[in-house]
């Protein structure tokens, strides 16, 4: 597609690691960049409209109100947010998956500080069904943090179901969505979601540097901001007030100057994302992972044929070589643990270009044999 320039050399299946950037969102940039360098350069109010427009964007992403959302550094930064915010008790528990990625352990890690437990989904396999959330859940759990999609073996979890268990056991739910949104969009207060973190760089495809977070406003007065900025309080522009009254919205977890750069870029790419429409982009990002399920039935995945997005994973003796092989022949796919090849591909490639991959894959498994 002519928004993505780089199929014409290379294929690129690595979405779950970093996204390429589109023609409209390098565009962004490069305007930005050029406003800043020898036009008006001093745009910092223009630039809020441009600001206002990526809350929009992001509350249609999340079905919810722009006033529920707050923009941040990365995904680890939300996170954080709640972690260090929330009041916590000695005694109150949190529970984690042991097949997280590690932004989405190390902040509430963090809490046994203050006297929380951690505890672990007790699953006997990767892929976590709610049954095994709901008999991990005790009386005073106060928190489940869990993943949107599981970075590794590419499990979209039920979190309908997750929401509800939760709500019947007063558990505050608290989601990373980086694995996924982009690659569909997400129903947060119909799911019953609490908090949500998510970063801007993988299925958004916008530049790093860059994410937000959404909090229910139950949540959001129980929930001090640790960090405290000029841009948090409700009249920021006061410059020689010092009046400590936090915005009402879920801005008041903002601290200071924003990356402009990135927002330039994630609004053009959620202007493009929402164009095509998150219902289509999801149903291409699963034809094309399926595409890889179907043409490979002898390999050994990971990830379940049901309940998935854009990841798909199989594991292998040689995954270290295959990944090589691959890079040679200009396909990008992301090795993990040494012996895990993760592929992820978005909802923009054509035909073609799978069938070509599949081909090279075919290839080195076979000289591997």
């Amino acid at each position: 597609m002519d928004n993505f320039p780089h199929t014409q050399n290379q294929i690129y299946l690595n979405h779950a690691a970093v996204s390429p950037f589109s023609f409209s969102v390098k565009e962004a940039i490069i305007s930005y960049v050029e406003e800043r360098h020898i036009k008006n350069i001093e745009n910092y109010f223009s630039f809020q409209l441009i600001i206002e427009d990526v809350y929009k964007k992001i509350g249609v992403l999340l079905h919810t109100d722009p006033l529920r959302i707050c923009l941040t550094p990365n995904t680890s930064t939300g996170l954080n947010i709640l972690a260090n915010g929330y009041p916590w008790k000695k005694g109150d528990r949190i529970l984690l998956n042991n097949q997280e990625f590690p932004a989405n352990i190390y902040p509430f890690l963090n809490c046994q500080r203050h006297g929380v437990e951690i505890d672990y989904i007790d699953n006997k396999n990767p892929i976590i069904d709610s049954s095994d959330i709901e008999r991990a859940l005790k009386p005073n759990t106060k928190l489940l943090s869990i993943s949107m999609v599981q970075f590794l073996n590419g499990h979209a979890i039920d979190l309908a179901k997750i929401g509800k268990i939760c709500k019947q056991n007063g558990t505050l739910l608290c989601v990373d969505a980086i694995q996924g949104l982009g690659a569909t969009d997400l129903e947060v207060e119909q799911i019953g979601i609490d908090f949500l973190s998510c970063g801007s760089h993988k299925w958004l495809m916008a530049p790093e540097g860059l994410g937000f977070i959404y909090v229910t406003n139950e949540l959001q007065e129980k929930l001090i901001p640790s960090y405290v900025g000029w841009l948090g309080v409700e009249n920021p522009w006061e410059l020689l007030n010092y009046d400590l009254t936090f915005q009402e919205s879920a801005k008041r977890y903002l601290t200071g100057t924003m990356n402009h750069i990135a927002i330039a870029g994630l609004n053009a790419s959620l202007e493009h994302l929402t164009s095509i429409g998150y219902a289509r982009i999801k149903e291409k990002v699963l034809a094309n992972t399926q595409f890889f399920l179907d043409n490979f039935p002898q390999l050994h995945w990971l990830t379940p044929q049901e309940m998935r997005l854009g990841i798909v994973t199989f594991k292998h003796p040689d995954a270290e070589i295959i990944h090589h092989e691959l890079n040679t022949r200009n396909t990008t796919v992301s090795v993990r643990e040494g012996q895990y090849l993760r592929i992820s591909p978005h909802y923009y490639h054509h035909k073609e270009e799978l069938e070509k991959a599949a081909i090279y894959l075919e290839q080195i498994l076979n000289k591997l044999k």
